[in-house]
C-alpha cells in the first residue's frame, strides 16, 4: 500500500546544506509507514510499522509540518541589507 504523502519529505534534490536538515525527517517518515527494516528508514528504529490510520496520518502531516518549519529556519534571513535585500543570520545559509 502506498503512502503519498512520502513524497513531501524527498530530499535528494535539496543543496547539501538542507540535505542534512531532511534527511532525519525522512528517514523517520518512512520508519513509521515501513517499519525501520527498510533502507529509506536510514539509522532510525522504531520497529514495525505504525498502523495506518487517522493518527498516523495526523502524525505524519505534523512531521512534516515541523520539518518544513525546520528548513525554512535554516534559510531565514532578519536583517535587510543596504540594498533592500534580506542578509543570513548568523549560522543561516548566505
Amino acid at each position: 500500500m502506498s503512502e503519498p504523502i512520502l513524497q513531501f519529505f524527498e530530499y535528494k534534490h535539496l543543496p547539501p546544506h538542507l540535505r542534512v536538515i531532511s534527511k532525519p525527517f525522512c528517514d523517520l517518515a518512512h520508519a513509521i509507514v515501513h517499519g525501520d527494516n527498510v533502507a529509506a528508514a536510514g539509522t532510525v528504529s522504531s520497529g514495525p510499522p505504525v498502523p495506518r490510520n487517522p493518527e498516523r496520518t495526523a502524525g505524519l502531516r505534523d512531521l512534516l509540518k515541523a520539518k518544513d518549519a525546520i528548513v525554512r529556519a535554516v534559510l531565514y534571513k532578519d536583517e535587510v541589507g543596504r540594498d533592500g535585500s534580506y542578509v543570513a543570520t548568523v549560522g543561516g545559509a548566505q
